[in-house]
């Protein structure tokens, strides 16, 4: 396993608003100012941290791939990995700093500030860590999936879990609810390959009016 810290570089404010809710729509300028401010005080956080590991799959059919770690139970992700020779097993984390921040947030409305700050975080550390993974392996990425998403189910969890050392980026998950601590955390796998992988599941799913679809 490989892991790394990962500067908070620039936060794209366009992602913090469609985050908090704010489609067409402009928030007010109290609101704006918040946003603004709480942005500043982000660019400033440190402890962002990501680690991967690149595994092999050890059966496949088309409900699911099977791995030493154990069965992704997603057909969704069997048809993308159809071109698939590895799996990408990665972990980024916000780390316990935005975590706080929101729990000493002064009111709702700056909490969910940084709670949408600490969503785009990480998942900006995601696209950050694939590019590294794309960089030192020299193989193409299919978009990251990760358990809870589409078809697979929080359970999944494990999965990632058990292929990582999540201990080394201070992460775990409750047993109940496979949830992260810290919270701002997202687990994925993505296939790799030397062609174009299929980077788009929306593709293969139902759900035409999800706010989150990638066309």
């Amino acid at each position: 396993m490989k892991h790394m810290e990962i500067p908070a570089e620039t936060i794209d404010p366009q992602m913090v608003l469609r985050n908090l809710g704010y489609g067409n729509s402009s928030p007010s300028p109290e609101v704006s100012d918040l946003i603004d401010n709480s942005l500043q005080k982000a660019r400033g956080i440190r402890g962002i941290k990501g680690a991967y590991t690149v595994k092999s799959i050890t059966g496949r059919s088309d409900s699911g791939l099977q791995t030493e770690f154990g069965w992704i139970d997603s057909p969704r992700f069997a048809a993308i990995s159809k071109d698939a020779s590895e799996l990408v097993f990665g972990l980024v984390t916000a780390g316990e700093a935005v975590d706080e921040k929101v729990n000493q947030s002064a009111n709702m409305i700056e909490a969910c500030i940084w709670d949408a700050l600490g969503t785009v975080i990480s998942e900006q550390a995601v696209d950050r860590l694939l590019t590294v993974i794309t960089s030192e392996t020299g193989e193409e990425l299919s978009m990251p999936f990760s358990p809870g998403y589409c078809d697979w189910e929080l359970p999944g969890q494990r999965v990632v879990f058990n292929a990582l050392n999540p201990s080394v980026l201070g992460v775990s998950y409750f047993k109940d609810s496979f949830m992260m601590t810290p919270q701002k955390s997202v687990s994925f796998v993505a296939c790799m390959g030397k062609g174009d992988m299929d980077k788009n599941p929306c593709r293969y799913c139902n759900m035409k009016k999800c706010f989150m679809r990638r066309k």
